[in-house]
């Protein structure tokens, strides 16, 4: 129905979630075989990092309701700038990783959204905070050519990151 009256762009919405590997599959050769035929551009909202990794040119990471990072795929895989995004891709398992070994996790909760904190709404949960997250929420700064973040303290997450 959604496709019916062809449009330009078409917005899935968790359409993978919860459905076995096989079905998950040949739901995302439909949509990219319909996406190539109709010329249609695809927003996918997935909390499946995989997936994405598999279809997106661009990704917008959210928390909370706003963006804090955006930027090419490949670039915010390869250096995560925003420390939610760094949790995000810490937590997928890898090839390397054996059973008895904990994965990486978010510590804390997710923010009560009718009452979000003052400043950064990650701030509860996030290792890098300051008192300056308390007080304002940051915008999205850009961390390189066509990747911003939104974290007051992108210069100690980065130089974190590259130890």
């Amino acid at each position: 129905i959604a496709i019916a009256c062809r449009p330009k762009l078409l917005i899935a919405d968790e359409p993978t979630t919860a459905l076995d590997v096989t079905i998950q599959a040949q739901i995302i050769d439909l949509v990219k075989r319909l996406q190539q035929e109709l010329g249609m551009a695809v927003i996918w909202i997935t909390h499946d990092l995989g997936v994405i990794a598999r279809l997106a040119q661009w990704i917008n990471v959210m928390y909370a309701g706003s963006i804090v990072e955006r930027g090419p795929i490949g670039r915010i895989f390869k250096s995560p700038a925003h420390p939610y995004t760094i949790g995000l891709l810490g937590s997928l398992p890898g090839l390397d990783v054996t059973s008895d070994q904990d994965l990486h996790y978010v510590e804390g909760a997710p923010p009560d959204m009718i009452r979000l904190p003052a400043g950064c709404p990650f701030r509860p949960r996030c290792a890098y905070r300051t008192e300056q997250c308390a007080l304002a929420k940051p915008e999205l700064t850009e961390v390189e050519s066509d990747h911003l973040a939104a974290c007051w303290n992108l210069e100690q997450v980065q130089r974190q990151q590259s130890v």
